[in-house]
């Protein structure tokens, strides 16, 4: 059985979806098409797997907006699932209405807000909770209002509020079993909010100041001692205050940053993080990106991780691209060569392999990633 996917059914079923996600009246605004997409078909083999076929997967990513004098909307669905069974599953990644003015800008709904002049590992970006299955990827988005007030040309001051928390997993797995984290009672009092004051070009400079008050995304693990040992006595979300810097310049032609943050926890010992880093792109459109994470994580391990990109562009329309990290604590790294080749005007094909040896991350809910994995992706953009 074929199935075929038009965009006059896409619109309809996106006309649907809006009033019951949002809120809104049906209005010929909401039924203006679609403004993008893309379609994929991926199948990854994973070292666990054995010999066990490589599962294919596809997903239809779709966005959609309006923008009027003032006012516009925002929507992006996911259709996807397992091509075996043809049981999709449809998510809704952002949905958020815009309201703008002569010097300030508001944001209300399911968003998400990337702070931070890093490279993948960012401090200071703490709004949003990360992906468990792709720490390194992009954030899941929450609900949240976010304003930004120009005070001028090179001044940006942003206020943010969620007031719902919204963890990176819910369960965490010990050496005892499996369990789940008491939630973050829905109360106005646990309302998380931050600020953020930012400049452009002070001096050659791009600066940011912020201040969050909010939970942790990820539980933390209250240990009770006994006669028989260390138990856990309480898995949790603690509440902390975050301050975060970052800066970033540019010099001789080369990208210079630094970003660091400090956390500080309701209970128990504060914890840090500050990156160090610079990109440079050659004439022959080689491009290099490297940094330097020190760290001390929630259970007081201090670490040093390097980190390195490079990507090559092959006859201006293929690219090939390498990255690793390597954790001088532990000893883990891993390696991630990656190519994209174009196979016509709006699709590619992406091969990508990943290689993990030992723990990335001495704290190991932060996301350690196991096993090695070989990943075939062929993309459609519309």
């Amino acid at each position: 059985m074929k199935i075929k996917v038009g965009k006059r059914w896409i619109t309809l079923v996106i006309s649907l979806l809006l009033p019951v996600g949002m809120g809104l009246k049906t209005t010929p605004a909401v039924a203006a098409g679609i403004s993008g997409g893309e379609f994929s078909l991926t199948a990854e083999y994973r070292g666990e797997m054995k010999n066990s076929h490589p599962r294919p997967v596809y997903n239809l990513a779709l966005e959609t907006q309006q923008a009027e004098t003032g006012v516009g909307f925002y929507i992006d669905l996911n259709f996807g699932g397992d091509l075996r069974q043809l049981q999709p599953q449809i998510e809704i990644g952002e949905a958020y209405l815009d309201f703008s003015g002569e010097n300030h800008e508001l944001r209300i709904g399911r968003q998400r807000r990337a702070w931070g002049a890093a490279l993948e590992i960012n401090p200071t970006d703490n709004l949003n909770p990360p992906n468990p299955a792709d720490p390194f990827g992009e954030k899941e988005p929450v609900i949240m209002v976010a304003g930004d007030y120009y005070l001028s040309n090179t001044y940006t001051l942003t206020g943010v509020i969620i007031p719902f928390h919204q963890p990176a997993v819910h369960k965490i797995l010990l050496p005892t079993g499996l369990f789940e984290a008491d939630p973050v009672v829905d109360d106005w009092t646990n309302t998380q909010y931050a600020v953020r004051i930012s400049g452009k070009g002070v001096y050659g400079w791009d600066y940011a100041l912020c201040y969050l008050r909010g939970f942790e995304a990820l539980p933390f693990i209250k240990i009770k001692k006994t006669s028989t040992g260390p138990v856990p006595e309480r898995i949790y979300f603690r509440e902390y205050q975050v301050v975060g810097l970052d800066l970033a310049t540019g010099l001789g032609g080369a990208g210079l940053w630094t970003e660091a943050a400090y956390f500080f926890p309701r209970e128990g010992d504060q914890y840090y993080t500050a990156v160090a880093g610079g990109d440079y792109k050659f004439g022959t459109g080689l491009y290099l990106v490297g940094q330097l994470v020190f760290k001390k994580d929630r259970m007081q391990n201090k670490e040093l991780l390097l980190q390195q990109a490079l990507e090559l562009p092959i006859a201006a329309i293929h690219s090939l691209r390498f990255g690793s990290l390597y954790n001088t604590e532990t000893g883990g790294f891993m390696l991630r060569p990656e190519a994209e080749i174009s196979v016509g005007d709006d699709a590619s094909l992406t091969l990508a392999y990943r290689y993990v040896e030992g723990d990335l991350f001495t704290e190991m809910s932060e996301g350690n990633i196991k096993g090695n994995s070989f990943n075939v992706g062929l993309s459609y953009y519309f």
